[in-house]
C-alpha cells in the first residue's frame, strides 16, 4: 500500500471521526435544549396552577370577610344563641372546608356550631396580622392538632405534619355590636384545600400554604414542619433538591 492511499484512509478516518462528533454535539445540544424547554414549559405549568390556587384560597378568604362583616346584622335582629345555632348551620352546608363558627365574648365561646366547643377559651395572641388601632381585621391563627377547639390540647407541642393526623387553622375577626365586643372564629379545614390542589398537580409536586409571616399552615409533604417559619424561597429550594 502505498504512501497517497494511507493518506487518504487517514483523512477519511478524521472526516469520520468529526461527522461523528459533531452529530453527537448536535444531539447533546438538541437534548439540553428540549430539557430546557421541558424544564420551562412544566415551571409555567406549575405557576399558572399556583396562581389558581392563590386566587381560589383568596376567594375563600374574601367570602369569610363578607360572612363576618354579616353576622353583626343578624345580631341585631336576634341574641338567642338557639337562633345563631340555625343560622351557623346553615352556613356550614354550603361552606365545606368550615368545621365550625363559633362566638366568643371574652376569648370565650357562647355560641357554636359545634357544642362541644362551648366554654373553651383562646389565646388570640398569635394571631396575624396585627390591627393598627384596634381595627376589626381577618386574622389568622397557627395550626392547632385535631379537628376543632375541644380537641385542643395545651401540652401538645408537636406540629409535625402526620398524614394521618387531623389539623385546624383558626380564623377570627372582631366585631361589635350593643356595646359589647365579641369575636367571631371560624375553624378551617386545611386538608380541604390540599386535597383539593394535590389532586389536580402532577407528581412530586407539592402544595404549601404560608400564613404571611411564613408560618407554614398547611403542607402535601409530610416532612414539613407546621408552625414553622419557612421562606417561600427555601421551600422552592427543597423541592428542587428533590428532583
Amino acid at each position: 500500500m502505498n504512501t497517497s492511499k494511507l493518506k487518504g484512509i487517514s483523512k477519511l478516518i478524521i472526516i469520520t471521526f468529526f461527522i461523528i462528533v459533531t452529530l453527537i454535539g448536535g444531539v447533546m445540544a438538541s437534548l439540553s435544549i428540549l430539557k430546557e424547554e421541558a424544564v420551562n414549559a412544566n415551571i409555567r405549568m406549575v405557576k399558572l396552577q399556583a396562581d389558581t390556587f392563590s386566587e381560589n384560597l383568596s376567594q375563600t378568604i374574601n367570602t369569610l370577610d363578607l360572612l363576618f362583616n354579616s353576622l353583626p346584622s343578624f345580631f341585631e335582629l336576634t341574641q338567642e344563641s338557639h337562633l345563631l345555632d340555625e343560622q351557623f348551620m346553615t352556613i356550614l352546608k354550603n361552606n365545606p372546608h368550615i368545621r365550625s363558627i363559633n362566638l366568643l365574648e371574652n376569648h370565650k365561646v357562647i355560641v357554636s356550631s359545634n357544642p362541644n366547643n362551648l366554654n373553651t377559651v383562646m389565646n388570640l395572641s398569635d394571631f396575624y396580622p396585627k390591627p393598627f388601632f384596634n381595627q376589626a381585621i381577618l386574622q389568622v391563627g397557627t395550626v392547632f392538632m385535631g379537628r376543632d377547639l375541644d380537641e385542643i390540647n395545651p401540652n401538645d407541642h408537636s406540629k409535625k405534619n402526620t398524614q394521618n393526623q387531623p389539623s385546624f387553622i383558626p380564623i377570627v375577626k372582631k366585631i361589635h355590636q350593643t356595646n359589647k365586643t365579641y369575636h367571631v372564629l371560624v375553624v378551617l379545614n386545611p386538608d380541604y384545600f390540599i386535597n383539593l390542589y394535590a389532586s389536580k398537580l402532577e407528581p412530586y409536586t407539592y402544595v404549601d400554604i404560608l400564613r404571611l409571616d411564613d408560618t407554614v399552615l398547611a403542607s402535601s409533604q409530610a416532612e414539613v414542619t407546621l408552625c414553622d417559619k419557612c421562606e417561600a424561597n427555601a421551600i422552592l429550594l427543597n423541592s428542587k433538591e428533590q428532583n
